[in-house]
């Protein structure tokens, strides 16, 4: 509990509208640390990521899921725009999924729009979330983000609505 306890932001001067070189360069390392090099197994299910290249500047090159955790995508362009506050928690979604387990993490599953069921790690004292999807017989990691005032009380009821059923 005490990894979970300890999670801070990872660079203190991360640029709100885009991380310089070495910032990027740091992320996408601590991302590929915890998810390319090591493989990390959740509820007895191994967790993979999906690797293919984002074909986008600015993050042309680098790794899809991590494009997905650093960024946002805007409904209305289709466009992916970095968001600070996700960027500089991508160390947090390891000991998320590793300590699962723990009473902190509430854990859920939905099925999302194109009917495929997605697991949610909620790290509710933190306000942030884990998505991953089930695509057997693996876990596809799919995304994390800040949980904001808006989505916290869906999140809730979720929680509770799986609670119920489950």
């Amino acid at each position: 509990m005490e990894e979970l306890e300890n999670l801070d932001e990872l660079i203190e001067d991360l640029a709100f509208d885009h991380p310089c070189d070495d910032h990027l360069d740091l992320l996408y390392t601590t991302f590929k640390n915890h998810f390319a090099s090591e493989t990390l197994t959740v509820d007895g299910v191994q967790l993979k990521i999906n690797k293919s290249p984002y074909p986008q500047d600015p993050f042309r090159g680098k790794m899809e899921t991590f494009v997905h955790i650093i960024t946002r995508k805007n409904e209305l362009t289709g466009k992916r725009k970095y968001i600070q506050e996700r960027a500089n928690r991508i160390h947090w979604v390891r000991p998320i999924l590793t300590y699962s387990n723990l009473v902190a993490i509430k854990v859920f599953r939905r099925q999302h729009a194109n009917s495929q069921w997605q697991q949610f790690f909620w790290y509710e004292e933190k306000d942030f979330v884990v998505v991953v999807r089930e695509i057997k017989p693996h876990f596809l990691l799919i995304t994390a983000y800040c949980v904001d005032k808006e989505n916290k009380n869906q999140f809730k009821r979720w929680y509770q609505e799986y609670k119920k059923r489950a």
